[in-house]
């Protein structure tokens, strides 16, 4: 091989070089061209969340014509609507929903059993134009037009305070609700929401009490589940799909649970031969309106199982239960009531049922 080989086999290898070089720098530059509209889209739209509105928007993809739909921006009041009209601002928030056409119920139903990531007991709304009302979701009238809709959510539940990475989860949730629905999609946000929720938040954990009791069978009795559902239902019980039995007042009020010791599922089942070595009855005091007769008919009740299958009533800590026992856990409990009601959330209402919700 000639010198003046080796020299143009090197000039080609260098000039490979080169290019492969350049070729890295214009895939360098591209790549961050990419990576700043990225995050410029991405500011754009936490501004937009930022500012309380986001307008949805769905895109086809995998489709060369390609193409994009945005719903209409409302006004927080347009057309007269009032986003908080009914809602207690101390204790809930929400988030409106606008459509330029009437909203189909099956297609809303459809989507709302789809939601999850949703925050604490959700109340959904739709506002009827000609009563200028708004309704639950559940009294839909297919005669009636609906161009709005309405989510209330508690500022706080027992999974903690509505905080502002919570809020950006829920409304990325939402808005891809509106879209797929055509809606377009409004809520505020603003410190005071998140500070109210702490505050709420606050005090909730001080009055959020459960009171057990327990029926502890005898170690040698062989009590089946049947039996016990026998006697329950003859009290008029009712077994929920939670697996626990519930016990209601003649207004059909709450007033406590009853489920296996040992936190057992009880079945919808036949002659269901499980054994049982005890039952614990909750009583859970911010979600019930009447302190003093829940925790009454539950002692009652723990006495009968007792009179009739034998054992002992205790507390959680296994001491026993008496009449003076109860009657200090209800002046106890009835000085946290008043406390509620001090704070401006009534025992057993609909706000005590949200913010104490799972």
């Amino acid at each position: 091989m000639t010198a003046l080989q080796i020299d143009l086999i090197i000039a080609g290898v260098i000039l490979v070089m080169v290019f492969l070089f350049a070729g890295r720098i214009q895939e360098y530059r591209h790549r961050k061209k990419l990576e700043q509209t990225n995050r410029a889209q991405q500011s754009s739209q936490a501004n937009e969340f930022e500012d309380g509105l986001v307008e949805p928007s769905i895109r086809i993809i995998n489709d060369d014509n390609a193409s994009t739909f945005s719903g209409t921006k409302v006004n927080q009041e347009g057309d007269g609507i009032k986003q908080d009209d009914d809602i207690n601002t101390r204790f809930e928030w929400s988030v409106l929903f606008s459509s330029n056409e009437d909203i189909q119920y099956r297609e809303l139903v459809d989507e709302l059993s789809k939601l999850k990531g949703l925050y604490g007991n959700v109340h959904w709304q739709i506002y009827e134009t000609e009563s200028k009302l708004w309704i639950d979701v559940e009294k839909f009238d297919g005669s009636q037009s609906y161009r709005y809709l309405r989510v209330i959510m508690p500022v706080s539940s027992r999974s903690g305070p509505l905080i502002e990475t919570r809020w950006q989860e829920v409304m990325t949730v939402l808005s891809q609700f509106a879209s797929r629905l055509r809606l377009s999609i409004k809520s505020s946000k603003d410190k005071e929401l998140f500070e109210r929720a702490k505050q709420v938040e606050e005090f909730c954990a001080k009055v959020d009490i459960m009171i057990g009791m327990n029926v502890l069978f005898s170690e040698n009795a062989s009590i089946v589940m049947q039996n016990i559902k026998t006697f329950v239902h003859e009290k008029g019980l009712e077994l929920g799909d939670d697996g626990l039995f519930h016990s209601f007042n003649s207004a059909h009020q709450e007033l406590y649970s009853l489920g296996d010791k040992d936190q057992r599922p009880i079945l919808n089942i036949e002659n269901d031969p499980t054994l049982v070595k005890g039952l614990t009855l909750i009583i859970d005091i911010p979600q019930i309106n009447d302190v003093s007769e829940a925790i009454t008919d539950a002692f009652t009740c723990a006495n009968e199982l007792v009179a009739n299958f034998g054992g002992v009533v205790v507390d959680d800590n296994l001491k026993p239960l008496g009449i003076k026992q109860i009657e200090s856990i209800k002046k106890q409990m009835d000085r946290i009531h008043l406390s509620m009601n001090e704070f401006g959330i009534i025992p057993g209402q609909s706000i005590a049922k949200k913010l104490f919700a799972m």
